[in-house]
């Protein structure tokens, strides 16, 4: 069907139930009501298949991977420093080749930044979403 002509016949039942309601706040009650269920009608008529909504949740085994891998790798402290260590070297390296002692510093201030937000990312990850 044409969403022209669906969006044509919603309009007219809408009018149409509006006319039969009484006048005052009965149909202020209906047009708000109304507009508060729009958002999941949009979604309604968009899916194609209504009988099956919700939409079933499709998270295919590639999808699902990267974010087991990431959990397996913030679940150890070793395996969590050994992604995070090559690139933390190379900077301090490539730093070192200019200026030593920016290379200390960034060795010495660089590291608590990622471990902090590892260990932001563990909480989360294990259900504790707030702070502190």
């Amino acid at each position: 069907m044409d969403h022209e002509l669906l969006c044509a016949g919603l309009l007219h039942d809408v009018l149409e139930v509006t006319d039969t309601l009484p006048r005052g706040q009965a149909r202020w009650w209906f047009a708000l009501r109304l507009v508060v269920a729009m958002p999941r009608m949009a979604m309604i008529l968009r899916w194609r298949d209504v009988r099956t909504w919700p939409p079933p949740r499709r998270t295919s085994r590639a999808k699902r991977a990267p974010l087991r891998l990431l959990g397996w790798i913030l679940a150890s402290d070793l395996r969590t420093w050994a992604v995070l260590v090559p690139p933390l070297a190379w900077l301090v390296l490539d730093t070192a080749a200019e200026r030593l002692a920016d290379a200390v510093v960034i060795a010495i201030t660089v590291p608590p930044v990622p471990g902090a937000g590892v260990h932001a990312i563990r909480v989360r990850l294990r259900g504790g979403g707030g702070r502190g």
